[in-house]
């Protein structure tokens, strides 16, 4: 049985919605335990409403709700916080594969260094999985944790890629380094350095992409540091809803397939 330890606060929608997405995870997988983190009150109102799910989760008391208000070294020192005592039990509990967290991202990255630890000197990264025009998955990391990175800092992010990708059944992830232009000499100093990094590194590193085609199928994990990751998903998203929205004006009537593709469609490029 998978066990994950779940933050229900800090999210951009209310505890309860996100109760009810746990409980549908919970009713749709047999073989999924639960550990939820927030008002147990709340909480439990809603998961007595399915007894197809008793059993199979734990509630535990975590009022404290740690937004982007607070610094991530402040949040820190909330132990009632439901994102720490989340993180605490991860970390305790051998049987916790993970935590899922909708939390301030700033807090969740501090959290997993100071309570989880690293592996070596690896640095955390936030990864996204889009989706490209054949439905198969790229991965796209760093995506918002670190801003401003180092060329070695490149490289583990990889690392991590690769990895990822393999254990999804991607048997040699293709990594491409993401720049303004796919010739080697292209890019900033630091994505010059990455890529004679890579170079020497035992990946299958097929060199520089152009943000136009990330999605093309080239390739499989895309690496970039956090603060142009963040634009590029950004800009995906919000290309893709202006598109759609266009789309939708021009079809006030759409019929209910053409409905269908567009919900489909959008549900690719949506970064949630």
């Amino acid at each position: 049985m998978t066990e994950l330890a779940v933050d229900l606060l800090g999210a951009d929608r209310p505890e309860e919605e996100l109760c009810r997405g746990a409980l549908a995870a919970l009713v749709g997988d047999n073989d999924l335990f639960l550990h939820l983190f927030g008002h147990k009150d709340v909480i439990e109102e809603i998961f007595s409403a399915a007894p197809e799910a008793a059993g199979r989760y734990s509630v535990t008391e975590a009022p404290f709700e740690i937004t982007n208000d607070l610094s991530p070294t402040e949040a820190m020192e909330h132990t009632d916080a439901s994102l720490t005592q989340a993180l605490h039990l991860c970390r305790d509990r051998e049987a916790v594969a993970g935590i899922v967290t909708c939390g301030a991202t700033g807090s969740v990255l501090m959290g997993s260094v100071m309570i989880l630890g690293r592996i070596g000197r690896q640095r955390p990264a936030l990864l996204v999985e889009l989706k490209n025009g054949k439905d198969e998955s790229v991965c796209l990391l760093d995506c918002g944790a670190n801003i401003d990175c180092r060329a070695p800092m490149l490289v583990d992010f990889a690392k991590l890629g690769d990895s990822y990708m393999r254990a999804a059944g991607c048997e040699n992830p293709r990594v491409a380094l993401l720049s303004n232009g796919a010739e080697k000499k292209k890019g900033c100093a630091t994505v010059k350095e990455a890529h004679g990094l890579l170079e020497k590194e035992k990946l299958n590193f097929v060199g520089n992409i152009e943000p136009n085609k990330v999605l093309s199928g080239a390739a499989d994990v895309v690496v970039c540091d956090g603060f142009h990751g963040n634009i590029l998903l950004k800009c995906i998203e919000g290309t893709a809803k202006e598109v759609l929205s266009e789309i939708r004006e021009r079809l006030p009537r759409a019929d209910e397939e053409t409905a269908r593709v567009l919900r489909h469609v959008y549900g690719r490029y949506d970064y949630n």
